[in-house]
């Protein structure tokens, strides 16, 4: 659960909840793409987050939520995939404050 507690704590000590509303996650993807280690280090957070809440990123990109159960969502690159978890993630967390 360290990383979920992680993920928490960084939605609490920025500001991401105030900034939130002015980008969409095709806005992470020149990030991605600059930086393309950032989606290892995003596909091992969630490998490591032992969580059942939250969202989970898989190794090809889908994404999914285990409780509540949702079917993956498949994206058309592994970047996008891991850019919509990297948003939803941190809503979840920025929500549960």
């Amino acid at each position: 659960m360290q990383a979920a507690r992680g993920c928490k704590c960084f939605s609490r000590t920025t500001s991401y909840k105030k900034l939130r509303p002015n980008f969409a996650s095709r806005d992470l993807l020149p990030l991605i793409a600059a930086n393309p280690d950032i989606m290892e280090q995003w596909i091992l957070y969630s490998a490591d987050k032992r969580a059942s809440s939250g969202w989970y990123l898989l190794e090809d990109g889908r994404i999914g939520q285990v409780e509540p159960e949702t079917a993956p969502i498949r994206f058309a690159s592994l970047e996008e995939g891991v850019a919509e978890y990297v948003v939803r993630e941190l809503d979840f967390w920025s929500s549960s404050d």
